[in-house]
Order: structure tokens, then C-alpha cells, then sequence
């Protein structure tokens, strides 16, 4: 098998795990899931995501961030019922 159809196939494969890469940090990772929430996210923040992304971090951060607007929304509604 040549090289190029070497790469082909693992790029066919899915995204390569590389040790050298750093995890994503929390800011890196809350602005993915926002970008997520509402429905954007460019290509390339996209692709680090999945290169250096746990999605486990990532379910956990989406748990938490639906927590929080619901909570947020929850806390918004009581506000406006409570002054009229």
C-alpha cells in the first residue's frame, strides 16, 4: 500500500488521535458548546475538536450548559411573573 492511500484510508477512518496535541482547555470547550447551543461552529474548530476533544468532557459540559439555561430561564419567567 503506498503512502497516500495509507493517509487516504485513515483520514477515511476518522480523525487521528496524536499524543503531541494538548487537551482542549475550559474556555476552548465552553465556547464549543455555545457555539453548539446555537447552532454555529466553523470547520476548523470543529475539526480540533475532534482531534483533541474528549467527548466525554463534552457531554458533561452539555449536561451542565442545559442545566444552567434551563435554571437561567426558570429564574427569568419567576422574575417577570413576580413584578407584574
Amino acid at each position: 500500500m503506498s503512502q497516500s492511500q495509507s493517509t487516504a484510508r485513515q483520514e477515511s477512518l476518522g480523525p487521528v488521535e496524536d499524543e503531541t496535541l494538548p487537551p482542549l482547555s475550559f474556555r476552548e470547550m465552553l465556547q464549543s458548546t455555545f457555539a453548539a447551543a446555537i447552532g454555529v461552529q466553523n470547520s476548523a474548530n470543529r475539526k480540533r475538536d475532534f482531534t483533541r476533544g474528549n467527548w466525554v468532557h463534552f457531554v458533561y459540559m452539555g449536561i451542565g450548559f442545559t442545566t444552567f439555561f434551563v435554571l437561567l430561564m426558570l429564574s427569568i419567567v419567576h422574575l417577570v411573573l413576580s413584578t407584574s
